[in-house]
């Protein structure tokens, strides 16, 4: 059972963090088992990129996103 999403802050509210597997042409949300895996994605890309944590959040599966940034 899929439980946890990631999303990431725009300006205008927040989108699903999302990955494509046929170079852009879809993409899908991606999705974590327990909240911990779904925070350990958001630390590994915090470390990657320098972004702020606060850039993310772990959501419940079913929480809407406001935006759609693909």
């Amino acid at each position: 059972m899929i439980a946890y999403k990631i999303q990431m802050a725009a300006f205008s509210g927040w989108g699903d963090l999302k990955t494509s597997y046929d170079d852009g042409e879809t993409y899908i949300v991606e999705s974590f088992k327990t909240k911990k895996e779904a925070q350990e994605e958001i630390n590994e890309i915090v470390e990657s990129t320098d972004e702020d944590e606060s850039n993310y959040r772990v959501v419940n599966w079913l929480t809407p996103e406001d935006i759609n940034f693909y």
